[in-house]
């Protein structure tokens, strides 16, 4: 067990903090009512080595419909904030 978290000094909780301060930082509201989902991945980044990032993802209701509004990537070793996501000003693909 200790070798899990040998390479992973962070934990989700303080992902999901760095994750709403940078938030804050963007000036990106939070409602009420929201719901986090923290998720492992990779960063695969060309010239890079791989790196371990958690997925904090903020789910609620904009304009009615439900759904994940908010993604941010921390890294896990040094629990700075790697990407933000907002996909309220995504455009939809068209099938």
């Amino acid at each position: 067990m200790a070798g899990k978290n040998a390479d992973s000094n962070l934990k989700r909780k303080d992902a999901v903090e760095a994750a709403k301060r940078e938030l804050v930082r963007r000036n990106l509201p939070l409602p009420k009512d929201y719901v986090v989902k923290v998720s492992d991945s990779f960063a695969f980044i060309e010239f890079e080595p791989t790196r371990r990032i958690y997925i904090v993802s903020f789910a609620f209701k904009y304009r009615g419909k439900p759904g994940v509004v908010y993604e941010v990537n921390v890294d896990k070793r040094s629990g700075k904030v790697d990407d933000v996501t907002n996909l309220r000003t995504g455009v939809p693909l068209r099938r």
